[in-house]
């Protein structure tokens, strides 16, 4: 499970950046909101979300809200390496940083996502919150068919 550990560790650092620059947080509702007013005028733009230890399932739910929010994070971080004078010459280099093989992260992102998707799906079902005991076995085989045709790295410690 260390490759899952890694892919945490680089949405949380992710969300830790933006929760650190306010330029950062502005970039990414206005790039939301451009895109809001030409697609979907009833939506608001939605900020990334850190998970809490104690919270149950928030490190699915800080994983889904980064994966849905990914294009604009990777704007909003492009945007802050250009070297403009409102964000911070540190956050600028951690931007870079993070920047680096991001399409292969988003990749990775999406497949635990998936994974995390499906777990929290069988714990509702488990809990009785969802759905009947009997479609626990189809999550669990729907869980199993992604990770066999899943080429990522977590995929293959699993």
């Amino acid at each position: 499970m260390k490759e899952t550990s890694k892919i945490v560790a680089f949405v949380k650092s992710t969300v830790d950046l933006f929760r650190a620059s306010k330029p950062l947080r502005q970039a990414l509702k206005h790039l939301q909101e451009a895109y809001i007013v030409k697609s979907a005028p009833s939506k608001r733009p939605l900020v990334l979300v850190c998970d809490v230890v104690t919270r149950w399932n928030s490190t699915e739910f800080m994983i889904r809200r980064w994966y849905e929010l990914s294009d604009f994070v990777k704007q909003a971080l492009m945007q802050c390496t250009t070297g403009t004078a409102k964000y911070d010459s540190k956050h600028s280099a951690i931007a870079r940083g993070l920047l680096t093989n991001f399409d292969q992260r988003v990749k990775d992102v999406r497949a635990l996502h998936l994974i995390l998707g499906k777990c929290r799906q069988t714990s509702d079902l488990m809990e009785g919150h969802k759905g009947q005991t009997s479609q626990l076995l189809f999550v669990v085989d729907s869980l199993e068919k992604h990770l066999k045709v899943s080429n990522t790295a977590i995929a293959t410690q699993l």
